[in-house]
């Protein structure tokens, strides 16, 4: 059983609390047991003047390219549910074998 999450580094959320959090949100549901796995997804920009993507840092948003600031972030603020791996016949707090979903 499995829940698999995309974090961006720009999201604001912080991936270790969320890692430790969740066993204490699952206990008492379908998902106790499962485990979080976090991906996360760096930052992405397009530059204004010269309309290159490229990578950048959290704290220096810049073309790669040319070099310019004028950039708009298009990756890296997300937060999505990629998938879910549950019992669907399970009963809150019972362990079982896993379905996907």
């Amino acid at each position: 059983m499995s829940v698999r999450l995309r974090v961006g580094l720009l999201a604001g959320v912080d991936p270790a609390l969320l890692a430790s959090a969740y066993p204490l949100v699952a206990a008492g549901t379908c998902a106790e047991g499962s485990s979080l796995v976090i991906d996360a997804v760096p930052v992405q920009v397009r530059c204004r003047r010269c309309q290159q993507l490229s990578a950048a840092e959290p704290n220096r948003l810049t073309c790669r390219g040319c070099g310019d600031s004028q950039t708009e972030v298009v990756g890296g603020t997300e937060l999505l549910l990629e998938s879910v791996q549950l019992n669907l016949s399970c009963t809150p707090g019972q362990k079982s074998e896993p379905t996907p979903v």
